[in-house]
């Protein structure tokens, strides 16, 4: 078994950290990999500060500074670097087998250049999980402007050490199909003696839903009377539901052009789970809706199963750019856990293969003759099983966690 250094710029004790990194590195920790995981917390953590969650999995804490912003992450490398050189020298200092570390596994494109560095500086193995787009994520998502000289630099280098970072990381991780077919189209010469790019050397671990907690059958019919009822809901009430944050990249006055013409002669309520109250009260200020047929509301993340279960279907478009060829949208996953069907759009990710008519709606086009034609396919009889069948085959954990091993074992045995 391999000796892990896992390195994320995101927080373990943030939502994502304890939805999509831990669940996996504790799997993998079953299985006998020694995991030492490094995550930058947006709260006050002592600066190197380890904890053991397990007997072979071990967390350590740096900070997350975000201000002022670029100097910031700088700093965060700087700790970063020092952190990692330190725990690379290690076998020299103590040489026991147990601490030597075989593999630097890094999530996204910050840490990802101290993989590299790593794997220049020690020779150790890299895996570079890309997550996505990274470097034009941020460009179309607005966050680096590139009329700015300043983030138009930025840019530049990132995209040149994308194809750096690709081209020597030991195995590539992309969250989709649909972005490793984008890759393998790129020119690497500049940055390799090889023009093109195996793909062999990518593979595909979407994000992941919790198939035990995202279940129907853990939703009891007095739970989702008492939330009906919490709502003000009728039971014979149709519920169009959309979960989650309102940000950058869904398309919201879409949606509500969507549910204008969905619920005429339909009876359909639009319920929003979001904590996004604002974004969503300025959205609806010069729309017309009777009393009731919006609902909004948040919750924690153990309620939303229940949720979803008193839905009858769930949306959400995606604004279908270049980086979001590389996006995975984890909810779509705990949905179809859930056996209710999908209304989205085409265009992002891996939903063109993943929507098929029977465990959802695929819209071509974002307007009106369109979305008549889509709600006249809505699958509302839809056989759940059969949904959930796709989020099993999509979104396992448990899949993502043998995924990650064999590329573990692969690796290891190449030392």
């Amino acid at each position: 078994m391999a000796n892990i250094l896992y390195l994320s710029y995101d927080g373990l004790n943030d939502p994502l950290g304890k939805s999509q990194i831990l669940p996996y590195l504790e799997g993998l920790a079953d299985l006998g990999h020694t995991i030492t995981v490094v995550g930058f917390e947006k709260g006050k953590k002592p600066e190197g500060s380890a904890r053991q969650t397990s007997g072979k999995l071990t967390t350590v804490h740096l900070t997350y500074h975000k201000w002022p912003p670029v100097l910031s992450t700088l700093y965060d490398l700087y700790l970063l670097r020092r952190l990692v050189t330190k725990m690379l020298n290690a076998p020299v200092r103590h040489a026991t087998a147990a601490s030597q570390i075989d593999i630097v596994h890094c999530r996204s494109y910050v840490t990802a250049l101290i993989g590299l560095w790593a794997r220049r500086r020690f020779g150790v193995q890299f895996v570079f999980d890309m997550r996505g787009f990274w470097p034009d994520e941020r460009v179309e998502g607005g966050v680096w402007n590139l009329k700015n000289p300043l983030f138009a630099m930025i840019y530049r280098y990132f995209k040149r050490k994308e194809k750096e970072l690709i081209s020597e990381a030991d195995a590539v991780i992309s969250l989709t199909r649909n972005a490793k077919k984008e890759i393998c189209t790129w020119n690497f010469s500049d940055v390799s003696p090889k023009e093109m790019l195996s793909s062999d050397k990518i593979s595909v671990i979407p994000t992941c839903a919790d198939l035990d907690l995202f279940s129907a059958d853990q939703v009891s019919i007095s739970r989702q009377c008492q939330l009906r009822k919490s709502l003000g809901i009728e039971e014979n009430d149709r519920i169009l539901l959309y979960l989650g944050s309102l940000g950058t990249w869904y398309m919201l006055d879409e949606m509500l052009d969507f549910f204008e013409v969905l619920k005429v002669n339909s009876g359909f309520r639009f319920l929003f789970v979001t904590k996004d109250r604002e974004v969503l009260n300025r959205a609806l200020a010069n729309r017309h809706y009777q009393p009731g047929e919006v609902i909004l509301t948040s919750c924690d993340r153990q309620q939303v199963p229940s949720f979803i279960s008193i839905c009858h279907a769930a949306i959400f478009f995606i604004i279908p750019t270049f980086s979001k060829k590389a996006s995975a949208a984890t909810k779509m996953g705990e949905i179809m856990a859930m056996g209710k069907p999908v209304i989205t759009n085409s265009g992002w990710g891996d939903v063109d293969e993943i929507i098929d008519g029977e465990n959802g709606i695929l819209i071509e086009n974002l307007e009106t003759r369109y979305y008549q034609k889509s709600i006249a396919r809505i699958p509302l009889q839809t056989d759940p099983s059969k949904i959930r069948q796709t989020a099993i085959q999509h979104f396992s954990l448990q899949q993502g966690i043998l995924d990650f091993n064999r590329i573990y074992e692969r690796l290891r045995n190449d030392l």
